[in-house]
């Protein structure tokens, strides 16, 4: 799956597209466990503690947050081992439409698991 994420949209930016998305992932299932944790503890805690700081500090602490899952992530999938010329269209959309449909559960799930904190204002 994760050489399906690498073809196709030049080689500049396709590897940091594809470990960029990786980690997005990763980030989701962290925060999926983080909730289910805090909702089989009951524990009233923030996940991101940052209260009124200034928005700058927020994208730095963010980075700080994902710098180390990307640079495990470029340990585990160096650029040489995403290139493989065998690659055929077909397996490759199916290797794309297997990681939109993974996203879209994901994400799903996520709201699923925060959705008794949503509150819709009318």
């Amino acid at each position: 799956m994760v050489r399906g994420l690498y073809y196709g949209t030049g080689e500049l930016n396709s590897y940091f597209k594809t470990i960029s998305m990786l980690t997005l992932m990763i980030l989701i299932h962290l925060f999926q466990i983080g909730i289910i944790i805090y909702k089989l503890s009951g524990a009233k805690i923030d996940f991101f503690p940052m209260p009124d700081i200034h928005r700058a500090a927020k994208y730095l602490f963010m980075f700080l947050y994902l710098t180390p899952i990307y640079l495990v992530l470029t340990q585990v999938f160096p650029k040489k081992a995403l290139i493989n010329h065998d690659m055929d269209n077909t397996s490759l959309k199916k290797q794309r439409n297997i990681f939109v449909v993974y996203s879209i559960v994901n994400v799903l799930i996520l709201v699923a698991l925060i959705s008794d904190k949503i509150r819709f204002q009318a």
